[in-house]
C-alpha cells in the first residue's frame, strides 16, 4: 500500500513502549507521504519548464523558418533583377537566372509550408543521396551571388588597376 509504512517495527517494540513505536510508524509515514507530494510537485514544475522551454525552442524555430523564407525571396528578387538586366546583352544567360529565380521561388514556399524538423531531414536525406552534387551546388550558389551582389564599374576596375600598376 503506496504511503503506509512498511517496515519492520519488531526491534523498536522489544525496547520501547507501544506507543513510542506507533508514533514512529506514523512519523515515518507521515514523512514519506511528505516526500510523495514533494516528488509530485517537482514533477509537475519541471514538466512546466520543460514545456516552457519547448514552446520558446519552438518560436525561435518558426522566427527562423520565417528568416529562411525572407531571405529565399529576396534573392529570388534579386536573381529576377539580375536576370532582366543581363537578358538584354545575353538572353541565355538570363533565361537561366529566371531559372534559377524560379527556383527560389519552390525554397521560398516550401520554407513558409513545411515545419522546421521535416526541413531538417530533408536536406540531410538529400546531402546523403547526392553529396558532390550538393557540394557543387553550394560553390555554384556561391559564385552566382558573388557576382550578381557585387556592383561592376568599369571606371572602377580601371582605377584599381592603375594603382596596383596593371594595364
Amino acid at each position: 500500500m503506496a504511503g503506509t509504512y512498511t517496515g519492520n517495527r519488531a526491534g523498536l517494540e522489544g525496547s520501547t513502549s507501544p506507543s513510542l513505536t506507533d508514533k514512529a510508524g506514523t512519523a515515518l509515514e507521515g514523512a514519506a507521504g511528505t516526500i510523495k507530494e514533494t516528488g509530485g510537485e517537482l514533477r509537475h514544475g519541471t514538466a512546466d519548464r520543460i514545456g516552457s522551454v519547448a514552446h520558446k525552442v519552438a518560436d525561435k524555430a518558426d522566427t527562423r523558418r520565417s528568416e529562411m523564407a525572407d531571405t529565399a525571396r529576396a534573392i529570388q528578387e534579386k536573381a529576377q533583377e539580375f536576370a532582366r538586366n543581363i537578358a538584354e546583352e545575353q538572353p541565355q544567360v538570363g533565361k537561366a537566372i529566371e531559372q534559377v529565380s524560379n527556383s527560389a521561388g519552390n525554397v521560398v514556399s516550401y520554407v513558409e509550408r513545411t515545419p522546421v524538423e521535416e526541413m531538417t531531414k530533408d536536406l540531410s536525406a538529400q546531402v546523403r543521396r547526392h553529396p558532390l552534387l550538393f557540394a557543387a551546388g553550394l560553390f555554384g550558389a556561391g559564385f552566382a551571388l558573388s557576382r550578381a551582389l557585387k556592383p561592376v564599374d568599369p571606371s572602377a576596375v580601371r582605377a584599381s588597376s592603375m594603382d596596383r600598376g596593371v594595364y
